[in-house]
Order: C-alpha cells, then structure tokens, then sequence
C-alpha cells in the first residue's frame, strides 16, 4: 500500500488501523476538519495516532503523546 500499512480487527467492533508518517497525519487531519497542518505537526510527538470515525471520517480525537 506504498507509504502506508493497513491493519483490521476482526472482533465485534470493526477496526481498522493505518500506520502513516506524522505529515500524513497531518495533512489527513487537516483536510477533514479545516485547522492548519503545520500547527497540527507541531504538536505531534513520536509515536502518535489520531481517531476517526468510519465511513465519515469524522475527527474523534488525537492523541499527539502516549507516553
């Protein structure tokens, strides 16, 4: 899937996870809500995810520190 790798769950709940570069991140979290992805990158650390709601990709949260 060239620059990222796709994993789904199988439990009740479907899943799917998508592991991305944090401009990737970026740059989707951006284009679904409308905030600037220079200041979204900046606030992100190492490793981090964001949440979206599927099929509307509706932004639930992210999650710029898990440590």
């Amino acid at each position: 899937m060239g620059a990222a790798s796709v994993a789904r769950g199988g439990g009740p709940i479907s899943s799917t996870a998508v592991n991305v570069h944090g401009t990737v991140i970026s740059l989707l979290v951006s284009r679904r809500t409308g905030l600037d992805p220079m200041e979204i990158w900046r606030g992100l650390t190492t490793p981090c995810y964001a949440v979206f709601e599927l099929p509307s990709f509706n932004l639930l949260d992210i999650v710029a520190d898990i440590t």
